[in-house]
């Protein structure tokens, strides 16, 4: 399971790149070509930005997780990992939505996202930790 996050990390971070790429080289022209007006053109690219910087922050995390989770013999690192996926999904994602077509399926994607990094971040302070057998150091 761990190489799952891992490899969870991994993708997360290469989409991370691949779109904060897109949005400074060819966000702006897009929306101008749909005739997006100036002042939302501008409130999207910075709503890509924070989405983008969030992702990726949050990869480095997903690994982070995963690594330990190798070196653990619990699953405890398996609830973090859940709540950091869940809230890219939504705060990211739900910023990606309103950047790339104007429209959020509901206000509160992306505060529910944020509240589910939050916790991740917080269970990860209380998920308990043991290195497996054979690793003493």
């Amino acid at each position: 399971m761990s190489r799952l996050l891992i490899t969870f990390a991994a993708l997360i971070g290469a989409a991370a790149v691949a779109t904060g790429a897109y949005q400074t080289h060819g966000l702006k022209n897009a929306l101008e070509r749909q005739g997006v007006e100036p002042g939302k053109i501008s409130e999207r690219v910075t709503h890509c930005e924070v989405a983008v910087k969030f992702q990726m922050y949050h990869a480095l995390l997903l690994l982070a997780i995963g690594i330990r989770a190798e070196q653990s013999s619990t699953r405890a690192s398996y609830i973090p990992a859940g709540l950091v996926i869940g809230g890219v999904a939504l705060f990211s994602g739900g910023l990606y939505l309103n950047v790339f077509t104007g429209n959020l399926l509901h206000w509160s994607i992306v505060p529910a996202g944020g509240l589910s990094l939050i916790l991740g971040w917080l269970s990860l302070a209380c998920c308990p930790t043991r290195k497996t057998l054979g690793n003493s150091g």
